[in-house]
This record gives structure tokens, sequence and C-alpha cells, in this order.
């Protein structure tokens, strides 16, 4: 029986890494994170959400460590803590939770096993609310899954689901495929007749037609400047795959347009003008966007 609290690492400290490990925090769990490298605004969330701040290979001594970035980060910070040994057999069970397409899940997991580690597929639902509990979900997948379900009893809502390693990235790429898709569909769609000047009129077509996902859309874009570049890493994720199908182009299209938002503030600043015009109500700011990270 365990008498300790459960011990756990999180990479990295962004905005659902701080927000995750708060709860984390706040239910009992010991948890720490590096911040060696990142901004003083990462610096500070991790200090507010009480997690202890700790050198990369210490993480290493947690019971689980959960790797929480970008989806095209995933073997870059594996890699590195391979590099530094926090990562070996018998060591903290690494739970991975990026939504990670086949062939990358397949490369992770053949590095990971040269280690002699084993790992656990992991998906996040929902995403964090700044001053409030998160309303996340953890859905986890593979051989060792059910023992991801002890965060539970430290905050967390935690769903072991049915099949093999995989299962859980599979599900969140079809969640990102469907609603970051439609981000990138509808901000195009707005910007487009904002500079033909029927932004209004669609607006209000919308309002009366599509009520709910209108007011879904200005939820969404009031986080696109904090999140594209997130979000072109997991529709790369979702378009990744040996069907090159007219679908997966259409969503590897939309995954180069989040990245040169992500990339140009010019472009960025033109589209949230757009958004805010049409919605009547400012979108985060790039800047903000860039210290979430």
């Amino acid at each position: 029986m365990r008498n300790r609290p459960l011990a756990i690492a999180v990479v990295s400290a962004g905005a659902m890494g701080a927000q995750l490990g708060a709860t984390l925090v706040a239910h009992g769990a010991r948890v720490m994170t590096c911040v060696h490298g990142r901004s003083s605004t990462t610096r500070e969330r991790a200090v507010l959400a009480r997690m202890e701040l700790v050198d990369l290979q210490e993480l290493g001594s947690a019971d689980m460590l959960l790797a929480i970035a970008p989806s095209d980060q995933a073997i870059a910070i594996a890699e590195a803590l391979l590099e530094v040994g926090a990562l070996r057999a018998r060591g903290p069970l690494y739970v991975e939770c990026n939504p990670l397409s086949a062939q990358t899940l397949g490369e992770l997991s053949a590095r990971l096993a040269r280690a002699g580690c084993s790992f656990v597929d992991a998906c996040i639902l929902g995403g964090p609310s700044p001053g409030q509990t998160p309303a996340m979900r953890l859905c986890v997948s593979g051989a060792r899954a059910a023992e991801v379900g002890a965060l539970a009893s430290y905050g967390l809502s935690v769903r072991v689901l049915p099949g093999p390693l995989g299962t859980s990235s599979a599900l969140r790429l079809g969640i990102s495929g469907v609603s970051k898709g439609l981000v990138a569909l509808l901000a195009l769609t707005i910007a487009r007749a904002h500079a033909v000047g029927v932004a209004e009129l669609l607006r209000e077509e919308l309002a009366r037609s599509h009520e709910g996902l209108l007011q879904w859309v200005s939820r969404q874009s009031a986080r696109l400047p904090a999140e594209a570049g997130r979000w072109a890493a997991e529709l790369r994720e979702v378009a990744a795959s040996r069907d090159k199908c007219a679908a997966l182009r259409v969503l590897s299209e939309m995954a180069e347009y989040f990245a040169r938002l992500d990339t140009s503030p010019p472009e960025m600043s033109a589209l949230r003008g757009a958004l805010e015009a049409f919605f009547g109500a400012s979108t985060a700011g790039a800047d903000e966007a860039r210290a979430t990270r």
C-alpha cells in the first residue's frame, strides 16, 4: 500500500499542463516540472500551480510522467528525457498525452522500447479554464493504462479505453479533425466575408440558421491566436496517413493555414480584426499566445 502521495512529473507547464498540475496538487499529489529554457510566464504559471521546479533529469524520480505538449514535439521531448536518464527501465510510467498519428506513435514506441520503457497512450479532452477547475478528461489506452486510473484519486477524470495502444490518440485525432477543421474553415470564411463586405449579413444569417454553431465558433475564435501552433501540429498528425485521399489533403492544407497564422503576425492580426468585427468581442492577442507556451 502506498504511504506517500503520488509523485507526478508534467512536461510541460503550458496553459493546459499547469491547470492539470494545479488540480493534482490541490488533491494532494506531489507535482514537478522543468521550466529550463521556457518563458518567465511559464515559470510564473508553474509557481502559481504550486508545482516543484526541478532539473530535467529529476523528473525521472516521479512515479508517472505526463507529456503534455504540441504533437510535433512528442519525439523531441521523449529523446531529451531519454538522454538525461529520466526515462529508463523501471523508471516513471510515461504517459504520452499528445494526439499522435499511427506513424509517430510507432516511432515513439520503438525508441522507448529500446530503452526498456513502457508507456501509455493518452489524450486530454476539454481544455484549460483560467481561474476554475479545468473540465478535463484523460482518456488512456495500452497495456498499463489501468495504472493511470490512480490519477482519479487526485481530482482528474480518467477513462480507460478498450483497445490497444493508439486508441486514445485515434479518438483525439478524430475530434481534432472535426473541431480544428471546422475552426479553420469558418475562420477562412469569415475573413473572406469581411474582405468583401458581407460579414454582418453572414453573421445575421448564421445566427438564424446555425445559432449553436455560431456560439461555438465565437468561443474557439478567442482561443485561435494562442492555439494556432498546437492546432497546426494536431491537424498534421490527423493528415499523416498513407491513404492520401482528398479529405486528408484538405486537413493538411488547414494545418498549414494555422502554421502560417502562428508565424505571421500580420496575417494573424488581420484575421483577429475580422473575427473581432464579426463577433463583437476581442480575441486573445498573439503576444499572449506565445507566452502560454
